[in-house]
């Protein structure tokens, strides 16, 4: 089970931005499906909602956790 640590407002604010901002489709969906699950969601309505595979969603958790905030993008 994939753990992401409590984010601060500034952070999750971040996040949001890179949503908001980015043209990067696949970037946007990774970003998404981490803002999902730090609501609480579960990781299969994750999936559903975005229409990806729970082993995808549960990839993208992972890169988040190695990559905080995608790199500032």
């Amino acid at each position: 089970m994939n753990k992401i640590t409590f984010f601060h407002g500034a952070e999750t604010r971040r996040l949001k931005k890179v949503i908001h901002k980015t043209r990067d489709k696949d970037l946007c969906r990774r970003a998404n499906a981490v803002l999902l699950v730090l609501k609480g969601t579960s990781k299969s309505e994750v999936a559903r909602v975005l229409q990806a595979g729970r082993s995808s969603v549960n990839r993208w958790l992972t890169w988040y956790g190695k990559h905080p905030i995608f790199n500032g993008r």
